[in-house]
């Protein structure tokens, strides 16, 4: 069956068609608010590979960007590629650089900008999502393309740009406990709060997470950036683990740190090809155990099974 149109802003929903076969759900999410702008050409590359090995005439694609690529293609049918293509050639990212960062006034939520702009990006998918979960019986697939995220990046050269700007002022101290207080203890408790909820949105849609870091194998800092190694090695770090959480709780592939970016597009079609989808009728009907354990069994014991073994109820139902 076709899915509904829908009026909800957002993700625009495919009418019915009755001469057409039902395909795959294929949304691209080009986070481009967390992808640096000197690998714009690189990402256009990957996504080049992804088409090539993923996307096929009958797959239903929507294309959305976070920042000023300005991409917001509607799920549609695009067998030729016609919008993709269009689309790619918007690409272009605009994360802030590490000096950038280090640059920028410091508040209790981390540098300026920072953690806003990892709200859009999540606040656009999970809107994606919702209208994703009013599209029953179908494969859906999010590729999820981005360097991940840090709320917490590059402390240490921040304080120390921090602490340069107050001595630059003559006669003027630093308030009491100005650098302390900045500290950022509950970053990664942030971080996992909001990729918690961005997950079990998924899960509820019946949406398996495929994350892309575009860099691939990633190098050391520019000599511009001003961090030292372990300051950017951890950075880089935390992004690529955001990504792989995205991946691990959605029953995904992470495709990061890697530059064989054709052999694991083409692993993601093995994935997206071959595969069962079962509904069920929950019989517990307490709202307050929001949290449900999912569990397959077969009698053959020489399958493997890969699917999604929880799922959360969204909060007010």
């Amino acid at each position: 069956d076709r899915p509904e149109t829908s009026h909800a802003e957002g993700l625009i929903l495919p009418a019915k068609t009755a001469d057409e076969r039902s395909g795959r759900i294929l949304v691209i999410f080009i986070d481009d608010l967390h992808l640096y702008a000197l690998d714009s050409i690189k990402t256009r590359k990957v996504l080049e590979t992804l088409r090539d090995e993923v996307i096929k005439p009958n797959d239903w694609i929507a294309i959305v960007s976070t920042g000023y690529s300005s991409i917001a293609t509607n799920l549609t049918l695009d067998p030729d590629h016609v919008r993709f293509n269009a689309a790619l050639r918007k690409v272009m990212g605009s994360a802030m650089s590490p000096s950038q960062v280090i640059a920028a006034p410091t508040t209790s939520q981390g540098p300026v900008g920072l953690q806003f702009d990892a709200h859009v990006a999540f606040q656009t998918a999970y809107s994606l999502l919702e209208q994703l979960g009013k599209i029953p019986g179908r494969r859906k697939a999010f590729f999820y393309v981005s360097n991940g995220y840090d709320f917490n990046p590059f402390e240490s050269s921040r304080l120390k740009a921090e602490m340069d700007r107050w001595s630059s002022v003559p006669g003027q101290d630093a308030p009491p406990n100005a650098f302390e207080t900045k500290g950022q203890q509950f970053s990664d408790a942030d971080l996992a709060r909001e990729l918690g909820e961005l997950t079990r949105a998924a899960n509820r849609a019946n949406t398996v997470f495929y994350p892309i870091d575009p860099r691939g194998l990633v190098g050391g800092p520019a000599i511009d950036a001003n961090v030292s190694a372990a300051e950017w090695w951890r950075h880089v770090d935390t992004g690529i683990n955001s990504l792989r959480v995205l991946a691990g709780e959605t029953n995904g592939r992470a495709i990061v740190n890697t530059n064989g970016f054709g052999e694991a597009f083409r692993r993601i079609y093995a994935d997206l090809s071959d595969y069962y989808v079962i509904g069920y009728y929950s019989s517990n009907r307490d709202a307050s155990h929001r949290t449900r354990q999912v569990q397959i069994t077969v009698s053959r014991p020489d399958l493997r099974l890969e699917y999604q073994t929880r799922y959360s109820i969204r909060p007010g139902r």
